[in-house]
């Protein structure tokens, strides 16, 4: 990325990420609640924050400050269609406060939900799956373009071949605006499409 080059705003930053590193000291939360109605109805929502100070920079890696909340929920159709969805919304921002707007550095919110339809018979199941997600850039920090959105479908079939032993058919197709991707010379608007045959076995 060009702004973590010598010379840039972000040239303190490691040529990597490490998600899980432990820069602050501060303690984050999540909370997470359901409600379940006569067995065929759940509904699961959430909320997380990390609490972590953006300003904070250790060892080449930033404290990013993220948060969001999400809502799910699954339940069973007529014909026994099983259906999954959720939605979730959030920010993660790194860096101090820059802008007139009150955005950091790096100020970003993002947006996604999925839905998912999922049919057994006999030792069959197919499943159905649409997700769509979205990424705000707030700040106007140079060379570093972060808005995104896209969507991907998934079709899936599982045939049962023994108690613990699954054979799965996987094709997903997914579709990406990516603004960033200049930067490696790519074309920002790109569809890839994947199919994978595996063997599952749980133990």
């Amino acid at each position: 990325m060009p702004q973590i080059q010598p010379g840039m705003m972000f040239e303190d930053q490691d040529p990597f990420v490490d998600p899980f590193r432990e820069i602050d000291g501060r303690t984050g939360f999540y909370v997470n609640g359901e409600w379940r109605y006569v067995e065929k109805w759940l509904l699961r929502t959430g909320f997380y924050d990390n609490r972590a100070d953006p300003t904070l920079i250790e060892d080449g890696q930033y404290a990013w400050h993220t948060k969001f909340v999400h809502f799910g929920l699954q339940t069973t159709l007529p014909g026994d269609v099983g259906v999954i969805a959720q939605w979730m919304t959030g920010s993660t921002v790194m860096g101090d406060v820059l802008y007139s707007n009150g955005a950091h550095a790096v100020d970003v919110e993002y947006d996604s939900y999925f839905a998912l339809l999922s049919k057994q018979s006999g030792r069959h199941r197919l499943s159905l799956r649409y997700d769509n997600f979205e990424v705000t850039q707030n700040d106007n920090t140079r060379e570093d373009n972060n808005p995104e959105n896209g969507y991907a479908l998934t079709l899936a079939w599982q045939l049962s071949l023994a108690d613990k032993l699954n054979l799965v058919a996987e094709w997903i197709s997914i579709k990406t605006h990516h603004c960033g991707w200049v930067y490696y010379d790519l074309e920002p608007t790109e569809t890839e499409t994947q199919f994978q045959l595996s063997l599952r076995l749980r133990l």
